[in-house]
């Protein structure tokens, strides 16, 4: 997918969210209209148009739910393809979705996140972090409702600058998260990403506060991302000169993950060096 390609879903998930809202409000407008528009008609035609401008407006409604549920399933098989790594496909469904019609603000969405996941997923980073953006612009409009998706985009979307290499948009990203309730799957996505930003940044001291909390977490994600956060935590200690904790950590770090493909993982990230045998 080129960033042209990308770019004309980003414009086309625009469009449809202003479609999503404004239609929305018209078929409103329009059965209140119906309903009390009686002074504009003689009683005997107020008789037939009524029932009748009625009927029009839920034919359109039911039409509108049925393309909305359509573009749902595209979405949720989606969501299942990327699950299983079969990318093109996925993509597909994706570009349907957005391309499609839908009343449902939620589910476009979800549906552009997860094209910033797919792009994540292949490694283009700088489109990702642009879909990303694009959702957070247009989830400001109705914050309170979103306020739980924005917390995961945003980690999405720091994690994605953190990859680029780009350290100011990645803190600006995930900044607003830490003063929000998260759910117990965000505060484990955040994990891994702040202790990222903070050894990118050599604020270790920040990285080894509550160590025994964070490893904690750390226990409860799968075998790869748990690796991956002891052995971050194992840099921050050895850092800090916590010498017997960083061993201990790079340790259990090799009870989750082969060790001999650490140092791949995290001189891919640019963010430290594993100190070999």
């Amino acid at each position: 997918m080129t960033d042209q390609d990308v770019d004309r879903l980003v414009a086309c998930f625009r469009r449809r969210m202003v479609f999503a809202t404004a239609a929305r409000w018209v078929l409103v407008v329009a059965m209140l209209v119906a309903f009390f528009a009686g002074g504009f008609f003689e009683p005997a035609g107020q008789a037939r148009t009524a029932p009748f401008a009625l009927g029009v407006i839920l034919v359109a409604w039911l039409a509108l739910v049925f393309l909305s549920l359509r573009t749902a399933r595209s979405v949720q098989t989606a969501m299942l393809l990327i699950a299983s790594q079969q990318y093109d496909d996925a993509e597909r469904m994706l570009e349907d979705a957005l391309r499609g019609i839908s009343i449902f603000r939620n589910t476009l969405l979800v549906a552009c996140q997860h094209l910033g996941i797919l792009l994540h997923a292949r490694e283009h980073h700088a489109q990702a972090s642009a879909v990303f953006r694009a959702i957070l612009r247009t989830a400001r409009v109705r914050a309170g409702r979103v306020q739980s998706l924005e917390a995961s985009i945003r980690l999405q979307l720091a994690d994605n600058e953190l990859s680029l290499g780009r350290l100011p948009e990645a803190y600006e990203a995930f900044h607003p998260v830490f003063g929000a309730p998260l759910s117990l799957a965000q505060r484990l996505a955040l994990l891994p990403i702040e202790l990222r930003y903070a050894l990118a940044t050599d604020h270790t001291r920040h990285a080894v506060e509550d160590l025994r909390e964070k490893v904690r977490y750390a226990e409860l994600l799968d075998s790869t991302e748990a690796a991956w956060v002891h052995a971050l935590l194992a840099e921050a200690c050895r850092r800090e000169g916590m010498t017997v904790q960083a061993e201990f950590l790079r340790r259990r770090a090799g009870l989750y993950h082969d060790l001999d493909d650490l140092p791949k993982i995290l001189s891919a990230d640019k963010l430290l060096a594993w100190p070999q045998e």
